[in-house]
């Protein structure tokens, strides 16, 4: 048995995690640029025809960024590699855009394209932004190409990857960047020799140069800023148009806990042992550089926590005991935007295993070793366990309408409504009265005629419900609108 932080107890919640994560810009991310620009293209091209075809059966990954493109932009093939990846731009009409990518040199790849949406009928918040940043590459030992797609607000919106068996066919010479025949603009275009993990930062405009093959970074020129070659782009037909790159002032903080589950940011805590917090992922999208600063506060928990250095990345923790923590993350890029995240977090004691260590044996006999959130040796199990929770939790928040009424929905911020003290008279509205018929097709007749405030209901004839095995239903309708009530 596993605990975690979805179900509807405090002593849950504490063991494992609550599922509010909150991400929130402190500086407006519309469109100012600090010092990054794009090359808008419509009919020109910019390529560079030297940079080498790799052997297919090689690593290699693609990652560009790109923006305000044109709604009725054409069919196309904006962009081409020396490594195999295929990009083409689709327009199948009534707003529905897609890019769609697969490898050349991979078996069968054609047939299993990576679709990126990108239209108002189908782009959700890539169309509402019109920014969109793709990485696509190509693992050869597992034989598997990995498609990822992040909205201009850091959101991975598509992730996806395709296995194949076997290499076909050879690679190009060169690297194209164009439009679609309509304007398109590229913040960035990057190929390299090696792959990430799919699990890592997104790519950022101030990223790495290593393994890089080509790295057009478009800052009001075509210059390549990878010594493989460098490979500096030239343009033909037309001329090289350079605008501001937008969503640069943006901090993504990301939270976690050291050594977590490969599906999510963060375990329980061990209480009573020092702990360890990272924010060492989180990035800038700024021009200059993605590096951030670091600062961490403790919101709420139920003793005071100890940190060794709240302006790390990597601070420890200590003075923990069982209880749920609420902490928060201040990331500052080098222009002074700010992120801020915020992450309830369990505590609970357990053995150097994770398995919580209960001060009452009989919790153990009942319920055999409970492992900490987040320690399941089978992560799988604590994978779905959160899924599951997160999807009834956001059903149970949904309103419900039912017969012409609406209800509440059955829980606020994840905890049910009865949590919550109301105030206020309850009444009780029976639609029954003179109308026997409605009251059951049994032909159940009412003793008495029922006012607003009445909490009961007095009938002629009780052997006329079925109490024969309990809990027994009664349906009482008035036509149009039906209540269940359980005996």
């Amino acid at each position: 048995m596993h605990t975690h932080g979805g179900r509807y107890t405090k002593r849950a919640r504490d063991m494992g995690q609550s599922i509010k994560y909150q991400v929130f810009l402190m500086a407006a991310c519309a469109v100012a640029a600090f010092g990054g620009q794009s090359i808008q293209l419509s009919t020109a091209t910019a390529s560079n025809s030297s940079v080498p075809a790799q052997g297919s059966g090689n690593a290699w990954r693609v990652e560009f960024s790109i923006h305000d493109w044109d709604p009725n932009y054409s069919t196309s093939h904006p962009f081409a590699f020396p490594v195999g990846a295929n990009v083409t731009f689709y327009n199948f009409g009534g707003g529905n855009l897609a890019i769609y990518l697969f490898s050349s040199t991979a078996s069968n790849a054609f047939n299993f394209p990576c679709e990126i949406p990108m239209g108002s009928a189908n782009g959700g918040t890539i169309y509402s932004n019109r920014f969109v940043t793709v990485r696509f590459q190509e693992d050869p030992v597992s034989m598997t190409d990995y498609c990822q797609a992040w909205d201009a607000l850091g959101n991975l919106v598509v992730n996806t990857s395709y296995s194949f068996s076997s290499f076909t066919g050879a690679n190009s010479a060169g690297a194209t960047v164009t439009g679609t025949g309509q304007n398109l603009s590229t913040a960035y275009f990057r190929v390299y020799t090696s792959t990430v993990a799919t699990n890592a930062r997104p790519p950022v405009t101030a990223d790495t140069t290593g393994n890089c093959l080509v790295f057009w970074k478009f800052d009001g020129n075509l210059n390549d800023t990878c010594s493989a070659g460098p490979y500096g782009a030239s343009i033909a037909g037309g001329s090289a148009v350079y605008v501001s790159t937008p969503f640069q002032n943006l901090v993504v903080p990301i939270l976690q806990t050291a050594n977590p589950p490969v599906w999510g940011n963060t375990a329980s805590l061990r209480a009573g042992f020092p702990s360890q917090l990272n924010g060492g992922l989180s990035y800038s999208q700024a021009d200059g550089s993605a590096t951030v600063q670091c600062f961490w506060q403790s919101v709420s928990g139920p003793s005071t926590l100890i940190w060794s250095n709240r302006s790390s990345c990597t601070p420890t923790i200590s003075g923990t005991v069982f209880g749920d923590y609420n902490v928060s993350l201040v990331a500052t890029d080098v222009n002074n935007n700010q992120g801020t995240a915020s992450q309830d977090i369990g505590a609970v004691g357990t053995d150097s295993r994770g398995v919580v260590v209960n001060p009452n044996p009989a919790v153990n006999f009942l319920f055999g070793p409970i492992i900490a959130w987040g320690q399941n040796p089978w992560g799988y199990a604590d994978y779905w366990s959160m899924h599951a929770t997160t999807l009834r939790s956001a059903d149970y928040a949904q309103t419900v309408t039912s017969q012409n009424l609406t209800y509440p929905g059955w829980s606020t911020n994840g905890k049910p409504q009865w949590e919550f003290p109301g105030q206020g008279t309850v009444s009780y509205h029976w639609n029954c009265a003179g109308q026997p018929y409605f009251c059951g097709s049994t032909g159940l007749a009412l003793g008495a005629a029922l006012g607003s405030s009445d909490t009961s209901v007095t009938v002629n004839s009780a052997s006329l419900i079925d109490t024969s095995e309990l809990p027994t239903r009664i349906l009482v309708s008035d036509g149009t609108n039906t209540d269940e009530l359980r005996v």
